[in-house]
Formats: structure tokens, sequence, C-alpha cells
């Protein structure tokens, strides 16, 4: 039971407080019963989730014109991270379904609710038939990038945690108030921001911003190409923007003349977000006395139709206080780690995701296991480390593979002194053009030259070969680097660069190209300025603190909470059980046993015909997960390719729907049971549930299956 005396007093003060604000607003003579449903329903909703519970709000890195997973990831994570101990314990609703339901309880009882004899007597038995049921109603309500989450009093979310696991959470924090841009005034900026700061018991100033498009213009093309589905599309073109009839910057100047809002919040100057402030410019803010880890940003958003599109008709202004940002710098490199084979790999957004949505049948304490049976580069084991007592396993039939993961593990464990001996190697390699001098260049950097010695002696190797691949002396010499990581980034980059120009299938070609050359530079420009942002990281993650229950670390970083990935773990996990956890294996044949599996299978999009060991490795796949979860209960997540781009159709038996009947058939017969989501969701129910979409324009989209199994 959820509502306890404590909570049941909380309750009975949102109904008390609700029924007296009809009373006082509403005339009895002249009372309209609507009226009076639509005060209650309003002043119910904002006691009960504002005073009492927690308004929380969410910033996606990507927005629903590319996916729509992290909405399920969100739903998920809320579950996995809640103080409830049940499975699904709550319901979800949006504000507006809520506060109908509301409404037509009033009608319902008011006549007793209003009745001064009755009325405590009503608010008791009110208590005892619906108590329950609000005291285990979360309200989300999705934008096009965003979403805000209500949790009543008798919940506790750990945002810490959502926001670390996550793999499309940007940051999240506390909701101050949101309101249509047709609707909204100075009075009720004023009274909300006033309202916010009240609450507020630090003698610090909190800093205020409008995350406008002038003031936080990118000036990196791969940046702003980031933003795009993202951050970019909640900047707020101020000078274009009113409230009432009042420009935007006018009001909120105008709003900041209140002696109690003055007094507690600092309007700065738009400054370069996505870039890091130097600390010369924290320690001001420091010595103003203004928090250098909070900042209250005012963002523009759409609603959604039932669809997901934006419905241009219907923006909001949002101001929400920034407190936890998702710091993980895998997500800088995302699908450009520099361990590399192929360009369908996987962002790690993603994967974050498609763990995440099958972890809330879990909790901190459970030991899992999250095997990746085509592993490729290691996203899924870097993402499952951050998961508390997750045991991470990977197979895949490249002999490559382990090379490749280990050597990503091996970046992302990196101290910051070797990543900046790697930076320092990359801009070295920039100081002249490749293509020019590259024989003077070499001599001068011997990393590069070792790099481009392996990749001749492999192009030598295959020259009879019209695609370039990894061979076995190679993947040798790479192994032998274990005490010089940077010149097998440098092989990496120089490997992506050549599979890219080599357009025409002819290898022999490739050392003579100016292309290649060109590509090479453009690829060590890339990687170094990812590498830059990577280091950024550092200044913000100092005197790290565990966040309990999980393998995520957190430092006072620029304007939040900034959350990371333990490095400790990572090594631990590279020293300890990397050598039995990464097994080179064929998944037609052998899946090692698991709680999750994630996995995105070979499209076969690189063959003229449907290949049979593909087929025959979809259906060996499919029965492998379903008898190694059937005994206890486990999930399958799989990634499958949707819908083309290019004009190369994906084989049939790659479809999700076919795979998804696939699945009901395997269970029957296997005599297992695939578990339906029962719970209330959130409209557009739609996009709250797999399959997931995830949009890649250029090339191919994907569709997201989750099947949840027992026995």
């Amino acid at each position: 039971m959820l509502l306890n005396k404590k909570n049941q007093k909380k309750l009975e003060n949102t109904l008390l407080g609700s029924i007296k604000a009809v009373v006082s607003r509403c005339d009895d003579e002249y009372c309209d019963i609507e009226i009076e449903s639509e005060i209650f329903a309003s002043e119910f909703f904002n006691r009960w989730f504002f005073d009492f519970g927690k308004a929380s709000f969410v910033v996606f890195r990507k927005n629903l014109a590319e996916t729509n997973i992290q909405l399920t990831e969100l739903i998920s994570l809320l579950r996995y991270s809640t103080s409830l101990k049940e499975e699904k314990a709550f319901q979800c609703a949006t504000t507006s379904v809520f506060k109908q339901h509301l409404y037509h309880l009033w009608i319902d009882h008011n006549s007793q609710l209003r009745n001064p004899v009755k009325v405590k007597y009503a608010i008791k038995r009110f208590s005892e038939f619906y108590g329950e049921l609000l005291s285990r109603t979360l309200v989300i309500d999705a934008y096009h990038g965003t979403a805000s989450v209500y949790t009543p009093p008798t919940i506790t979310v750990d945002f810490e945690k959502v926001c670390g696991l996550s793999g499309y959470i940007h940051s999240c924090g506390k909701l101050i108030f949101s309101r249509n841009i047709q609707k909204i005034n100075e009075n009720s900026i004023k009274r909300n921001l006033i309202a916010a700061c009240k609450k507020d018991t630090s003698e610090k100033k909190i800093a205020f911003c409008i995350f406008s498009k002038n003031g936080f213009a990118s000036k990196n093309l791969h940046e702003l190409e980031e933003q795009l589905h993202g951050l970019e599309s909640l900047k707020i073109q101020d000078e274009k923007y009113y409230v009432d009839r009042l420009p935007l910057r006018e009001a909120i100047y105008n709003v900041f003349q209140d002696n109690d809002i003055n007094e507690k919040l600092l309007w700065i100057d738009p400054i370069k977000y996505s870039s890091v402030v130097r600390d010369d410019d924290i320690n001001d803010f420091n010595n103003d006395g203004v928090h250098s880890d909070r900042i209250i940003w005012l963002l523009l958003d759409h609603k959604i139709d039932s669809h997901g599109s934006k419905n241009h008709a219907c923006k909001y202004y949002i101001f929400y206080e920034q407190q936890y940002r998702n710091a993980n710098p895998c997500y800088i490199y995302d699908e450009a780690k520099p361990a590399w084979k192929a360009p369908e790999t996987m962002p790690h957004s993603l994967n974050a995701a498609m763990l995440n949505i099958a972890i809330s049948s879990y909790n901190s304490n459970s030991d899992i296991t999250i095997h990746d049976p085509f592993c490729g580069t290691g996203t899924s084991i870097l993402e499952g480390l951050k998961v508390k007592n997750a045991k991470c396993t990977g197979g895949d039939i490249e002999d490559v593979s382990r090379l490749l993961i280990y050597d990503n593990l091996r970046y992302f464990a990196a101290s910051k002194p070797d990543l900046n001996g790697y930076y320092s190697v990359l801009l070295k390699c920039l100081k002249t053009k490749f293509e020019e001098a590259k024989d003077n260049r070499f001599k001068q950097n011997s990393e590069l030259r070792r790099a481009w010695e392996i990749f001749c002696a492999l192009i030598d190797r295959i020259s009879n070969s019209n695609k370039i691949y990894y061979d076995t002396q190679c993947i040798d010499l790479l192994k032998k680097n274990t005490d010089s990581l940077i010149v097998n980034i440098l092989f990496y980059l120089i490997y992506r660069a050549a599979f890219k120009v080599n357009v025409r299938n002819n290898v022999t070609e490739l050392l003579n190209s100016k292309k290649l050359f060109v590509e090479i530079n453009n690829r060590i420009k890339a990687h170094s300025e990812m590498l830059g942002r990577h280091l950024d990281l550092y200044q913000w993650t100092k005197d790290p603190k565990e966040i309990k229950n999980t393998n995520l670390l957190k430092s006072n970083g620029k304007f939040a909470q900034w959350i990371f990935p333990s490095k400790s773990v990572i090594k631990d996990y590279i020293t300890s059980d990397y050598d039995n956890c990464v097994k080179i294996q064929d998944a037609k044949n052998e899946i090692l046993h698991a709680d999750i599996y994630i996995a995105d299978p070979p499209y076969g999009v690189n063959v003229k015909h449907a290949d049979d060991n593909l087929m025959s490795l979809y259906k060996a796949m499919i029965e492998n997960f379903i008898i190694n979860v059937k005994e206890s209960r486990g999930h399958v997540v799989l990634c499958l390719p949707s819908e083309t781009h290019t004009g190369l159709m994906p084989f049939f038996y790659t479809n999700p729907k076919l795979i998804t009947c696939q699945f009901s058939t395997f269970t029957a017969l296997h005599q297992a049971k695939l578990n339906v989501e029962a719970s209330v969701l959130p409209q557009p129910a739609s996009l709250f549930r797999v399959p997931s979409y995830w949009r890649a324009p250029k090339t191919l989209d994907r569709t997201i299956l989750h099947f949840d199994i027992s026995g």
C-alpha cells in the first residue's frame, strides 16, 4: 500500500485545497457544474504534482523526426528507477486524460464534496475509492523533442539514474511550467517564476537563459548535423516570437523587474552551450553568488499528433531548471568509435535505448546477463557496463571483432594523459596536407608511419580482392600494439577512409589515389574534433562521486550534475572478464545463455541474391533465443531493416512482421510464452510501445522489436 498515513494526509489536503478553490471561485447561486469540474481538476493537478509531488522535464538528444524509441525507453527507465518494488507498479496518463478523469469524478461527487457538513466524510471515502489509483499514476506529456513527467508524492524516481543510463536523454531537471505560446502572458511567467524562487532556499542566484538560435548558433558542421533532429529544434528565434503583443525579450525584461525574481535569478546573455565555458567564467559566477551547476532554460517545443509529427499550430514555451546532464563520451562518437569495420555500425544512443526498454523487469539488485551475438565493435558491451550487477557478453563470427572490441574498451578506459597524448599525435598529423607532403610527414610522425605501413602491407596481400577486409596477418600486427593504441587508431582512420573511397572496388588503385589522402585527412580531423570534445568533459568531471545502484559517476559540471560511466568498471572488465565474455562464434550454431539479448543481425544488403546461410541464421537465432530465455523470464530486442531510401530492398527474411510471426510460432513450439504489455500508456500510445522506428534518411530505416518471453 502506497497510501500510508503521511501520503493519506497529503491526498486529503490536496482534495480539501481543491474544494476550497472551487468554493471561493464559484458563486453558489450561479454555479456551473462544468466550470466547477474544470477548476477542481486543475487545482487538484497543481497541488498533487507541483506542491506535494514532483514535476520533471526531459530533453532528448533526438526528436520524433528520427526515432520514437526514446519514449519507450523513458517509461522503462522510470519503472527501473522508481521507489516501487513491484514490476510495472504504476500507470501512465497524459495531463488532459488525468484532468478529464478528475473532471468526471467531481461531477459524480460534487454534491457531497461541496456540502460543509459531509465534506470530511466525502474526502475520506474519495480517498478510499481512488487514493491507491491516484498514488500509482504518473502523468507524461510527450512533445516533439522533450517530455514532461509528473510524479505523485507517493512515488520517488531517481532521475540521476534515468539520465545516466539513457541513450537518448540529453539532460533533465525540474519543470517550472509550460504554456501554449498563444495563451501565455507576463503575469503567468512572473507568477510561476516567483513560485519557483520561493521554493529555492539556497543563498546563491540561479542563471536564466533563453535557448535562442542567435546565441547558440553552431559553427561546427558536424555539431549542426548532430543537432538537426535534436537540440536545434528547441531553439527560439527570439526576435520573431512574442508574449501577448510584446517581443519575447521585452516581456522577459519586464518580468525581471520584479524584485523577487531579480533577487533570485540572473538573466545571462547566451553563451555557446555546446562548447565548454572557461574556468574563469565559472569562477565569476561563484564570486557573484550564482550557481555554476544549475540553470533555468526557456525552450520552445511543439505538441504532436497521433503519428508523432509536429503540430505547428500548437507551440509551447517551456521553463525548466536543468539539474542532470548525460556526459557519456560514447555519445560524442556514436557511430564513429575509433575501432571500426563497417558503415552499418549501430549508434550508441540506439543501442542503449534497446537495452533500456528491456530493463524494467529487473531492479538494481538483480544479477543479469546481457548478450549481443553480433557484437561487432563492442557497442552493447560498453552500454551494458553502465548497469549494476550486469554481466556483459558478446559473440561475433568475424575474428577481427575481438580486436576491435578490445581497442574500443581500451580507448574509453584511457586516462586523461593518454587521451591528451592521442590528441597531440592527431594534431601533429594535421599540420600539413596529407596529399601534398605525406612522405615528409611520415618522417616526423612515427605513429602515422607505422599505421600506414600496416595498411600498405594489407593492401598488398589483398590486392586480388575487390573489397577491403582485415586479414589474419593484419589482425596479428594490430594486436601487438598493446602499448601504442594511437597506432591502431590511426590505422582504423586510414582503413575507414579507404573503405569510403573504394567505390569502384579496385583495391590496387587505392595507394595512389589523391581522394584517399584527402579522406584520411578528413577522418583524422573529424576524430580529433570528437576527441577534443571528449577531453573537454574532464573539465567537468573532477572529484566524481558514485551514483547508488549504478556503475555511473557524477560531478558538478557546467549548469548541471554531469553523469558519466565509470572507467574503473571498463578497466576491470578488460582485465577480468574480457577473455571469457567475448567469443568468436556463429550465432547459427551457438548463442550464450543470457537474460537480455540485444541484436542487430546482418541484413544481407551487400549480396545480390537471398542467402541460404542468412535465412537459416535467422531461424536458428530465433529458436536459440527462445530456448535460452524460456526457463527464466528474458527479453530479446532486435534492430531490423524496414524501409530503404536507396532502392536496394532488404530480403524478406529480415522483415519485422515476418520475424514477429516467427517468434509467435516458435514460442508455442517450445512451450514458451510471449508476454504482452498490459499497462495503460500515455497518448498517443503507439509512440510509447514497440515496434519503435529509427530513421536514417540517407540509407535505411530500422524497426525495433521487443519480445518478453517466459516459460
